[in-house]
């Protein structure tokens, strides 16, 4: 169907007063303006028709191409046009908390709100037409990201090109549109599969404790390190320890455990894991003869209690305030360049399974994993290698 939608309105001015609106009604007379009316899924859509089709002849013929392809699903209707980036990360993100919420763990919510938050400040602005008409904005925003956020990692620049492309993904999946994903005409980013840039060794744990002490850093924040250094676990998880779930001296004659909450084909289960002999007194130290409570007294890593502070050059001479000056965080101070505090000696201790395992196959599947998640990994290492590697432990000693 076609009409001209300015002969409307004029018809309609004609049957209210056409002597009142007798100028009008010439004006709208005096310029065409046609339009087509299709249907996509029962439901019309108005479109005004391209300038070279401003013609009863011309809007015809637009009406048989868009018909086409609206009854193919190749036509998009001008809304999901004119949609913009942010559009559709809000729609991505309201998508993923569902998943989450099915899924009962977090599943990277909170890092893809953030990745998404610097997508829509930075391109949030470009409508979905423009990015399927020139994908090269968005092969230039991809190339320009080292330039725009200078200090983010190329692992960092290569996420959220990946999650640019899952939220057109989602929304053209979702929309039910078959129309191909922008992001596959772009030259992406060759991924960052070093899992391990570096691996912090025992030699920089000692030095980050001998330099702690000496800095009079707090001691339970060195605690803190050594149970990521002699667990693997997440320092989040560490955090979540409570005091009655720490048997250090079990009655039966068993190795000393903590019971922790384990993720398992998405199903959290609580259960016993056996600690390395050097964390038994770290954990004595740290507990105190405390029956109950949290182990640690934060929720979130204190990273501001790893900044070291020293006296002023001036230190309230010659009239000068006493003021102190920042040195450096406590691994800086150290001489331990690792790019992550406390998480990074989770790598020392996939290390050191490797070389406990002496497994060629699992070596190289668990040291370099590629996954985002390391769940699955953990699970398993848990579950079975750590057993090992704590016994190793009690042996040593």
């Amino acid at each position: 169907m076609i009409f001209d939608k300015n002969e409307k309105r004029a018809r309609e001015l004609e049957l209210k007063d056409p002597v009142k609106n007798r100028e009008k009604i010439l004006e709208y007379r005096s310029k065409s303006n046609w339009f087509i009316r299709y249907w996509v899924k029962g439901i019309p859509h108005d479109e005004r028709c391209p300038e070279k089709y401003q013609t009863a002849s011309g809007a015809e013929q637009y009406y048989k191409i868009v018909a086409g392809k609206a009854e193919s699903g190749d036509h998009l209707i001008p809304v999901i046009r004119k949609t913009t980036i942010v559009d559709m990360v809000d729609f991505f993100l309201i998508y993923r908390k569902k998943k989450v919420d099915r899924a009962g763990k977090n599943g990277g919510y909170s890092s893809a709100k953030t990745i998404c938050l610097h997508i829509a400040n930075d391109i949030g602005k470009l409508t979905f037409d423009q990015c399927r008409e020139n994908p090269q904005r968005l092969q230039d925003y991809i190339d320009n990201l080292p330039v725009i956020h200078p200090g983010w990692s190329p692992k960092y620049c290569w996420n959220i090109v990946k999650e640019l492309k899952a939220i057109f993904s989602t929304w053209i999946n979702k929309k039910l549109l078959s129309i191909p994903n922008p992001m596959n005409a772009i030259d992406e980013p060759l991924p960052d599969t070093r899992v391990i840039q570096y691996v912090p060794t025992q030699e920089d744990y000692e030095k980050i404790i001998t330099t702690g002490l000496k800095e009079r850093v707090r001691l339970d924040v060195l605690r803190l390190i050594g149970a990521v250094r002699y667990t693997g676990f997440r320092v989040g998880e560490i955090l979540q320890w409570r005091c009655e779930d720490c048997v250090l001296k079990p009655t039966d004659g068993g190795l000393p455990y903590i019971w922790v909450e384990i993720s398992k084909q998405r199903h959290k289960t609580r259960v016993p894991r056996p600690i390395r002999s050097e964390l038994v007194p770290i954990l004595q130290e740290q507990i105190n003869g405390r029956s109950e409570g949290p182990v640690w007294p934060w929720k979130t890593p204190p990273y501001k209690l790893l900044d070291i502070y020293e006296w002023g050059d001036h230190n309230g001479r010659n009239g000068y305030p006493e003021r102190l000056k920042f040195k450096g965080t406590l691994y800086q101070v150290a001489g331990v360049e690792v790019p992550r505090p406390f998480h990074d000696f989770r790598k020392t201790v996939k290390l050191e399974l490797k070389r406990l395992l002496g497994d060629s196959k699992k070596a190289r599947d668990y040291q370099g994993h590629k996954s985002e998640s390391m769940d699955d990994w953990y699970t398993w290492y848990q579950r079975e290698d750590l057993e090992e590697a704590v016994k190793e432990s009690y042996k040593k000693g």
